[in-house]
């Protein structure tokens, strides 16, 4: 098998590739992992629902306190780490190849490289900052959670949770640029490539409004198979993030734009 190429070693007037082959290998075993790891719904499975998935954020299972705490951590720490080296990987990739002025798929790639950087980053900052208690099972920890008294590290957590989902909605957007750099082929690989960024984005909207109005005290729905959904469809992007990465070198080298 021939060595996948750079832009340094790449011959003259040949198309370079949007990330390096062997790069986008490693990147794609960690990011599966990281889907596996950060899905939280077979975790719930297992260990039978002690929480409610239509009122619970799947973060309260890693509150202080929570029986199964240990293993949704260790989950969540997995993932994050998985996911902030696939980032680093792919944005160290970029850096070795990235001509002076970029183009469309180089810069949406280095866009999704940094988007999953911080998003591993601050899933491990969840971790080492968990909620203080699960406001969902616990009506005075709801109570404190609303009159914020929960303390300084249930609102660091609350920050990180939020920067986790902003870089996915950054991350899903530069996806969907790809996919639109990389059409061309059937479009059922275009659907498949593009529908799961394209729920994260919606359940996305869905889960920030619910906690902006139940912040408010407003009256919401409940935020809990939303915010499963929005976290299924995130590790279904991990898992089509590297064919889409392919699909645009695929793309380069046939001269599409």
């Amino acid at each position: 098998m021939t060595p996948a190429r750079t832009l340094g070693d790449a011959p003259p007037g040949a198309v370079p590739a949007v990330v390096p082959g062997r790069a986008l290998r490693t990147v794609h075993v960690l990011l599966v992992v990281a889907a596996v790891a950060y899905s939280g719904l077979p975790l719930e499975v297992l260990t039978g629902f002690p929480l409610d998935p239509v009122t619970s954020y799947l973060s309260e299972h890693a509150a202080r306190g929570q029986a199964w705490r240990g293993l949704f951590v260790t989950a969540d720490a997995l993932a994050g780490l998985a996911v902030a080296t696939a980032g680093a990987i792919l944005l160290g990739a970029r850096a070795a190849t990235l001509p002076a002025t970029p183009d469309g798929p180089r810069r949406w790639a280095v866009v999704l490289a940094v988007a999953l950087v911080v998003a591993g980053a601050a899933t491990v900052v969840d971790v080492l900052s968990p909620m203080a208690c699960a406001p969902s099972a616990d009506a005075w920890c709801a109570s404190a959670e609303a009159a914020r008294t929960l303390g300084a590290q249930h609102t660091v957590h609350e920050l990180s949770s939020s920067l986790v989902s902003l870089a996915l909605v950054a991350a899903c957007a530069a996806a969907l640029a790809l996919v639109r750099g990389a059409r061309g082929g059937s479009l059922s690989r275009v659907v498949r490539h593009a529908l799961a960024p394209l729920v994260v984005l919606a359940t996305s909207a869905v889960v920030g409004t619910i906690a902006v109005a139940s912040t408010l005290g407003a009256d919401a729905p409940p935020v809990g198979l939303w915010q499963r959904a929005q976290t299924l469809a995130a590790c279904a992007t991990f898992v089509v993030l590297v064919p889409l990465l392919r699909a645009a070198r695929v793309a380069r080298r046939a001269g599409r734009p």
